[in-house]
């Protein structure tokens, strides 16, 4: 009896098409400049990932294509969440957390002339109300 010579079929463990760093910087680009806040809100989880764990944070021309790709009344939208009928108190707080993480790592990674426009400091007032409301109220 012969032996097969052949690999055995191994399942990957990533997402088809986010393995290599060009097709994740693309895929992150694209979700973000999306029309749907369903498509910005995996965008911007998916860019909280990539550039808390990732060699993306690396290269400052693919972070700041990725800011200006990122709305800024999206984020706005996401820092004024708050309970109603569409959305849980945990499902308002965790949009909050996700617009304040995506600006902190951005505070960090953006070079200072960046940091300094009206796209990063125009969010100041209502991340400092959001933070406010959720450790004083």
């Amino acid at each position: 009896m012969a032996e097969s010579t052949s690999k055995p079929h191994v399942p990957q463990s990533e997402p088809s098409g986010l393995t290599d760093a060009s097709a994740t910087f693309e895929k992150m680009r694209s979700l973000l400049e999306a029309k749907d806040d369903t498509s910005r809100f995996v965008g911007l989880a998916l860019l909280k990932s990539v550039l808390d764990n990732g060699h993306l944070a690396q290269d400052p021309e693919r972070v700041r294509i990725l800011w200006e790709a990122l709305s800024p009344k999206f984020l706005d939208r996401l820092l004024r969440a708050h309970s109603n009928d569409k959305f849980s108190k945990t499902e308002a707080q965790d949009m909050v957390d996700l617009a304040v993480a995506v600006l902190h790592i951005f505070s960090n990674l953006l070079p200072e002339v960046s940091r300094k426009k009206k796209r990063l400091v125009g969010r100041t007032e209502l991340l400092i109300k959001a933070l406010v409301e959720r450790y004083f109220y």
